[in-house]
């Protein structure tokens, strides 16, 4: 597992509550269909102490996380989500060999840039 993809939001728009509880239902059930196949992580919840910020987690392999990011299922889960959710966001993390070349390519603009 070379990658995160995580989710993040604030909270849930007046008046969808129920929305909201049945968008997390979807989203435990679609990564644990992917966990149990074995192509990513189970999903994990993350709040901070006064429930003002929630995330979720996946853990995989980055090649497959993102396949799976662009499928019509996920695409609509994360649609919901923008529709339900306040401030959502999807963000990328790396590790690994993926992170290193993320860091080198950074290094190479930083040092063209500084040469400018």
């Amino acid at each position: 597992m070379d990658a995160a993809l995580v989710f993040s939001w604030d909270s849930v728009h007046p008046g969808r509550n129920a929305l909201a509880r049945q968008l997390a239902r979807d989203t435990e059930a679609f990564w644990a269909e992917h966990a149990d196949a074995g192509r990513t992580s189970r999903l994990v919840w993350f709040a901070n102490a006064d429930v003002s910020r929630q995330m979720n987690m996946v853990k995989g392999d980055s090649q497959t996380l993102l396949g799976i990011s662009m499928s019509p299922e996920f695409q609509r889960i994360s649609m919901r989500a923008g529709a339900i959710l306040t401030d959502v966001k999807q963000s990328w993390y790396f590790t690994s060999e993926s992170s290193e070349d993320l860091w080198a390519t950074w290094w190479a603009i930083a040092e063209e840039i500084e040469g400018a």
